[in-house]
């Protein structure tokens, strides 16, 4: 893994280089989700650094999720 300081290019934004355990279930096959706090969404803070559509769930591999956003008040 990554230590905390090295996952980010930006806060809340992952590198578009960056796979997730979600990438990795469903190119084994799986149906994934994820559920908790996501705080990826850091794309209207970082335009230039933002992954394609931006931070969300599907872009991370997830097919559903139940989430809420850490950044937001």
């Amino acid at each position: 893994g990554l230590s905390n300081v090295r996952n980010y290019a930006a806060f809340g934004i992952l590198r578009q280089s960056e796979r997730t355990i979600g990438h990795m279930m469903e190119d084994a096959g799986y149906r994934t989700a994820i559920a908790g706090k996501w705080q990826l969404l850091g794309t209207e803070h970082y335009p230039e650094q933002t992954r394609g559509k931006g931070s969300w769930p599907q872009d991370a591999g997830f097919q559903r999720h139940c989430l809420w956003q850490g950044d937001t008040g």
